[in-house]
């Protein structure tokens, strides 16, 4: 409904021809809180579907930074009386973290996970099996001040330990929405979003101890955010994120050759967007090797109505050297 609301819900569309032709949404998870941002990973055998839930105070907190228009009372009047429905009980039980284990068809309970950490895009895939998470110690409420970054271990998606905690200069700058990958020699990369002071960047930590200690974050892609990073099988890194800059906002992708060091190779996979309210691209290797993409988009020719769209591309339209 909104880029904010309550009505929020887990849903998955399925693509049996590597994306050409989509199912109808089939619903995973809903509550009477905003069910948001679910990331996906498979680890092995082994799928896990992780999302968050956001309070009444954040919805309405954004009712009244985005949405006291007179056009919109009626709307604002049904979205309150909608939250009137939780009580405090139901929001303390639905408040958090959750995840859910399946084969990818299928997912069984929604089980609440490692307290009010988050990030968008979920776990990452552990060598050997199990799953990596980093992520931002935040509260769910309306206080949106800076958490720590932590990174989390878990055998099976459900129960987690800290590994260890990514610091962050006391700059000013906001950190958060990471993602990350485990590289064959067991490097673990972190990318994070970072904004603030007109930056809105993703910045870079790495780990060679399993998470125990991580190098201080530098910034290494300066046009957009949040990353998701997808190991090729060339072994190229593929960073997807979203420019917000008009008149040529849209969908990105950032390469890297050598393991992270550096991300000099950019390909522009859409431009055209009509507004800033874009992004969060996740992407997946094609059994031909191409890329897919999805993302959220404004379209022009859809007069501002935000819809989930997707670019096939390859790593032969990158020039590398």
């Amino acid at each position: 409904m909104r880029h904010v609301c309550p009505f929020g819900k887990v849903a998955a569309f399925y693509s049996e021809d590597e994306g050409e032709g989509w199912s109808s949404p089939v619903l995973l998870s809903d509550s009477l809180l905003d069910s948001r941002d679910a990331g996906i990973c498979v680890s092995e055998n082994q799928v896990l579907l992780t999302t968050f839930t956001s309070g009444k105070a954040v919805q309405k907190k954004y009712m009244d930074m985005w949405y006291r228009y007179d056009y919109l009372k009626n709307e604002n009047d049904f979205i309150e009386a909608y939250l009137n429905l939780c009580d405090e009980k139901t929001e303390t039980e639905q408040l958090g973290s959750f995840a859910m284990q399946g084969n990818g068809y299928r997912f069984g309970e929604r089980k609440r996970v490692f307290g009010n950490l988050s990030a968008p895009h979920g776990a990452f895939a552990k060598k050997g099996g199990g799953f990596w998470y980093a992520g931002e110690y935040r509260s769910f409420g309306a206080d949106e001040a800076q958490g720590r970054l932590a990174l989390l271990e878990s055998d099976d998606g459900i129960e987690w330990k800290e590994k260890g905690i990514i610091g962050f200069p006391n700059s000013g700058l906001r950190y958060c929405e990471c993602h990350g990958i485990q590289l064959s020699d067991g490097k673990i990369i972190v990318l994070v979003r970072v904004q603030g002071q007109g930056k809105f960047e993703i910045w870079q930590s790495e780990s060679v101890d399993e998470g125990a200690h991580f190098t201080p974050l530098r910034s290494v892609i300066d046009d957009g955010a949040p990353p998701h990073v997808l190991l090729h099988s060339s072994g190229a890194l593929i960073c997807s994120y979203a420019n917000r800059t008009l008149p040529h906002a849209g969908p990105r992708a950032a390469i890297s050759f050598n393991g992270g060091e550096s991300w000099e190779n950019r390909i522009v996979l859409q431009g055209d967007a009509a507004g800033e309210d874009i992004g969060y691209s996740s992407s997946v290797e094609l059994r031909d090797g191409r890329i897919l993409t999805v993302f959220y988009f404004t379209d022009r020719k859809a007069q501002d109505k935000t819809a989930i769209e997707s670019v096939v591309w390859g790593l032969d339209e990158v020039n590398h050297e």
